[in-house]
């Protein structure tokens, strides 16, 4: 392998990037929406191997073989190219830019829910939003069935469902059935399911979660961990501008309050009183849209701050908006 690039530099691909952390860091696969989390000593061969010929950071290494350890990774991952002169590869923009008012919405419904849903899909639509996050706290497949309906000739092109777990939603030709009708479904979790029926079903159009845990209201959201770490092009962007649980985003919680998320305690109205398009030019509600991860505490000394989403409504200190979120189980 060195014979072969002695004399050659390394490059990156340009969808790759380096993310440095307070212990580790980590390398984001951008293109392929992977990422690795790697040593310290990584990243300084890494940059040393952009900057001098390989036989020349190898002349000076004196552990041979962690070398040719990290030499072996960045090929067998295809990280970027040993070439005798840098491609002009174009700079990575991290501008992001957003034709939608409203990027995100999340409606929630429990057994006791009568707000008027319809008015606040309407509303959505007028507003060009792109994703809607159905929450249901107990059973209510008619309810369902209607906001589907309803959202067919939307601006939505992606809906995510969170309902209790039946034996017929979770039967394997409900779930084939549900996303030819309704192609905008990209996620289902069928929540509260014994254990024994629990399972996954995942592909880049369709995912299907049955889990076991039993979510009863707004608090089960929040929870920060590896399994939520999405390595892809627009969060990355996104987390580098705004918050990226919040930016461009607005709720209507159970009760029908409209708030910048379900689990947050202010609200600025109700949907049967107010519109969607008042509420966002209230004096306060977009703040939270401008906390990027670099900005809080603990995360912004993460190698994850850029792949992993953020909670401002579950945090350490409830007096300093800028606290680490309390469900955060990453150690640094």
């Amino acid at each position: 392998m060195r014979n072969d690039n002695e004399s050659c530099i390394f490059q990156l691909f340009p969808s790759i990037v380096i993310v440095e952390g307070k212990t580790n860091d980590a390398i984001y696969d951008l293109q392929r929406v992977k990422y690795y989390i790697v040593p310290k000593t990584f990243t300084y061969i890494l940059r040393e191997l952009s900057k001098r010929p390989l036989c020349e950071v190898y002349s000076k290494v004196k552990e041979k073989e962690i070398l040719e350890s990290y030499l072996s990774f960045i090929q067998h991952k295809e990280l970027g190219l040993f070439v005798e002169e840098k491609i002009p590869f174009k700079d990575f923009d991290l501008a992001f830019v957003s034709p939608s008012i409203v990027h995100s919405a999340i409606l929630d419904f429990d057994d006791k829910s009568n707000y008027p849903y319809e008015k606040a899909l309407s509303e959505l639509n007028h507003l060009r939003c792109k994703s809607l996050e159905v929450r249901f706290y107990s059973p209510n497949q008619d309810k369902l069935n209607d906001i589907l309906y309803e959202s067919q000739s939307s601006t939505l092109q992606n809906i995510e469902i969170c309902h209790p777990y039946c034996d017929t939603m979770s039967d394997d030709s409900y779930i084939i059935r549900l996303k030819e009708k309704y192609p905008r479904v990209t996620k289902l979790i069928l929540h509260s399911a014994p254990l024994e029926k629990e399972k996954l079903i995942d592909n880049k159009l369709y995912q299907v979660i049955v889990s076991k845990e039993r979510l009863i209201d707004e608090s089960c959201c929040g929870v920060i961990s590896k399994w939520y770490f999405f390595p892809n092009t627009w969060l990355f962007l996104l987390s580098n501008n705004y918050n990226n649980c919040l930016w461009g985003k607005i709720s209507v919680d159970r009760f029908g309050h409209i708030k910048n998320c379900p689990s947050m305690k202010t609200s600025y109205g109700h949907i049967s009183e107010e519109s969607l398009s008042h509420v966002l030019k209230k004096e306060g509600f977009t703040d939270l849209w401008h906390i990027k991860k670099d900005n809080i505490e603990s995360c912004k000394e993460c190698e994850m701050r850029y792949m992993c989403q953020d909670c401002r409504a579950y945090i350490e200190n409830p007096h300093n908006i800028l606290s680490k979120p309390i469900k955060c189980s990453y150690k640094l």
